[in-house]
């Protein structure tokens, strides 16, 4: 897979990175990639989603260019275009945060949740409505 820095791609069509239909080239903002690395790696991660999740409609998609790519992505419905891209991102998310982090960070969370969950039980608050409170 060749990775292809594009200049400007940020500033003049608000993308940072999109995937070619030929599945083997990944544009990236030219700036991300040679200065924000997290985001550089994040935005790769995000694309092989994508690739993963979508390349079926990739295949079909045609795109080829920063123009076909906005064609495309214009193209789809805001719930479409939401569910793909939150498909992306949360894909990214997983490949990126290791496990072993992931569980010690929702321990924590879950330790401090624990006391407020401790007294609404004691406030005889069932559990559906503890959890969402919790969980706000």
């Amino acid at each position: 897979m060749d990775i292809i820095p594009i200049p400007n791609l940020q500033r003049d069509f608000e993308v940072d990175g999109y995937t070619s239909s030929n599945l083997k080239e990944i544009h990236v903002d030219e700036d991300v990639f040679m200065r924000f690395r997290t985001r550089y790696r994040f935005t790769l991660a995000h694309e092989l989603g994508h690739i993963v999740l979508h390349r079926q409609i990739f295949e079909k998609a045609r795109v080829s260019s920063i123009k076909s790519w906005i064609e495309f992505y214009d193209g789809m419905d805001d719930w479409a275009r939401n569910a793909w891209e939150l498909q992306g991102y949360n894909f990214a998310g997983l490949v990126l945060v290791p496990r072993s982090d992931l569980k010690k960070r929702t321990q924590e969370i879950i330790d401090q949740l624990n006391p407020s969950i401790q007294a609404a039980k004691g406030w005889k608050f069932t559990r559906k409505e503890y959890l969402r409170y919790a969980l706000e």
